[in-house]
């Protein structure tokens, strides 16, 4: 007799966890999905040098309870899927006060950097201030444009150039390639990655290097850039391989020639 309602007593301990494990799940994507979904760009926008996903800090307690406001400034490294790296506060207003709540999102960030779309291999330490403000009693948190510190077609400092004066050059290894006077005749849509999760709304930003062969053909690609990670780049690679380019006349394009791609991966639910 005890040894059953031991087991019975053990079974309701049992679901009881894994009513809560469902539950705690539930929250939690839904956390996710309020706070991580991507931020509104204008569809004419090149998505470039542009936060395309980020976490808003929290509003420190004492300093709402205090109505503190201030702003922390950081200077970061993007890397080739959208990560902040190498991320330094250069400025902080009280000092110390806002600091954690900025730091602990990080992680959740996506950026699509500077002159992506020109095929730069690298890209420039970049600025951005996030502003922590108090209006009619609430808590208001805003994040500044991302800011350039250099022009990497040219290492100038002071930020970004205009495209009258940037100077590409034709290595992409190096810095950027111009695009060939091509068109594509044939595209197919790349299908949107299945592990990236669609409900969660995320944005995908791939940049492409692809090699034109004569009959128009699409045959080495080589992905520069795949935010928010390497998943849209995979997909875009098997995309571009049923890709045929002509040139502006109809004819094909006779020689191998280098051409910078982008692609856009928008979720269907949005």
């Amino acid at each position: 007799m005890l040894d059953n309602h031991f087991a019975a007593r053990l079974c309701c301990n049992r679901k009881k966890l894994l009513f809560l494990s469902v539950i705690f799940t539930f929250c939690a994507q839904a956390y996710a999905n309020s706070e991580l979904k991507p931020i509104e760009v204008p569809t004419d926008h090149t998505r470039d040098n542009v936060l395309t996903r980020w976490l808003k800090p929290a509003y420190p307690v004492a300093a709402l309870k205090n109505e503190i406001t201030g702003m922390v400034t950081i200077e970061f490294d993007p890397n080739k899927y959208g990560n902040l790296t190498n991320v330094h506060i250069t400025e902080s207003k009280p000092p110390g006060i806002f600091d954690e709540a900025v730091l602990k999102t990080l992680t959740a960030w996506t950026f699509v950097p500077f002159r992506v779309y020109k095929c730069f291999t690298s890209f420039p330490r970049t600025r951005i201030s996030i502003n922590f403000n108090i209006e009619n009693g609430e808590p208001r948190v805003i994040a500044s444009k991302p800011f350039p510190l250099s022009d990497p077609a040219t290492g100038s400092a002071g930020g970004m150039a205009d495209d009258s004066t940037t100077k590409l050059r034709a290595n992409a290894d190096e810095d950027a390639v111009k695009k060939p006077e091509l068109r594509w005749k044939v595209t197919v849509k790349p299908a949107y990655p299945l592990r990236s999760r669609d409900r969660e709304a995320i944005y995908g930003d791939v940049v492409a290097l692809l090699t034109v062969q004569p009959d128009g053909s699409v045959g080495e690609t080589k992905i520069l850039f795949s935010a928010p990670h390497a998943a849209f780049g995979e997909e875009a690679t098997h995309t571009f391989k049923s890709w045929q380019a002509e040139t502006a006349l109809g004819q094909l394009p006779g020689v191998t020639k280098t051409l910078c791609q982008p692609l856009t991966f928008r979720p269907a639910n949005l």
